[in-house]
């Protein structure tokens, strides 16, 4: 009898969802990053004009789910067409065993657009290279870690981290991440 209830309580168990990020924040776009205690087969964002959630906006943006590391239970959004210096509140909704929400309810989790700018390196000159690459390896320190995915931190220049999935348009274990989305 023991046996059967840890059957039914395993099998009943949601997954848990934590590390809610947005990174990549523009002018126009955004992204949703967290991660899963288990694989993720499908991952999205509902968008709303309003934290309490009353005016929904998912239908007017273009939403799109980046599947390079859902086995890993790494989740990644992309979502456009985001008016500039505009507040979002968003609701991710995450697929794996069972479904989970987060959060829940009312109050979402605002991110604000940026409005249009240029970003000038120490010297005050733009910045050139608009693209850093950089290789990610597995804890091992030797076995390429595809479908990992790198937040990458600008002091100074950037408000929100940039993201890029190790293998994501490039042999594992290089990630490339665009310098022009620093806002």
């Amino acid at each position: 009898m023991l046996a059967a209830f840890l059957i039914c309580w395993a099998h009943g168990a949601s997954a848990v969802v934590s590390g809610i990020t947005f990174s990549d924040v523009t002018a126009g776009a955004f992204a949703a990053v967290w991660l899963s205690d288990e694989p993720v087969s499908a991952a999205t964002v509902r968008v709303f004009a309003d934290g309490a959630g009353t005016s929904e906006i998912t239908q007017t943006l273009s939403v799109t789910a980046v599947s390079t590391g859902l086995l890993l239970g790494i989740a990644k959004v992309d979502v456009s067409g985001v008016a500039a210096d505009t507040c979002v509140y968003v609701q991710t909704e995450t697929t794996g065993s069972s479904s989970v929400v987060e959060p829940s309810s009312p109050p979402y989790l605002e991110v604000c657009t940026e409005a249009a700018s240029r970003k000038a390196n120490a010297l005050g000159r733009p910045i050139a290279n608009d693209l850093i690459r950089h290789g990610i390896l597995a804890p091992d320190g030797a076995t390429p870690a595809a479908g990992a995915l790198m937040l990458l931190s600008v002091p100074g220049l950037g408000a929100h981290p940039l993201s890029a999935f190790a293998g994501g348009g490039l042999p594992s274990p290089s990630a490339v991440a665009d310098l022009h989305n620093l806002f």
